[in-house]
């Protein structure tokens, strides 16, 4: 009985994880750390324990590199605008 009582004891208070470990939802993680995951709905298979300053850290660079892909996509287009323009250009020249 008192094997029972100790396992249950166990289970219900369980293990919290520590920065840098795997996790699902931030109750997982222990006081002070949130699980950082890519899913929206904040459940996912592959999260880590962060410290606030290490999440936003990892946010900040995220956004950094989502602003750096759309300056490039936008410089691509654009380039590719100029050189559909000059063609054009050229075309209407020879006629």
């Amino acid at each position: 009985m008192r094997f029972i009582a100790i396992f249950f004891a166990f289970v219900t208070v369980g293990c919290k994880q520590a920065a840098g470990e795997r996790c699902q939802t931030d109750s997982d993680c222990e006081d002070g750390l949130t699980c950082e995951c890519q899913m929206a709905d904040r459940l996912c298979d592959d999260g880590v324990c962060q410290s606030a300053d290490e999440a936003a850290e990892a946010e900040s660079e995220a956004e950094s590199e989502a602003e750096s892909e759309a300056e490039s996509e936008a410089e691509s287009e654009a380039e590719a605008e100029s050189e559909s323009e000059s063609e054009s250009e050229s075309e209407s020249e020879g006629e």
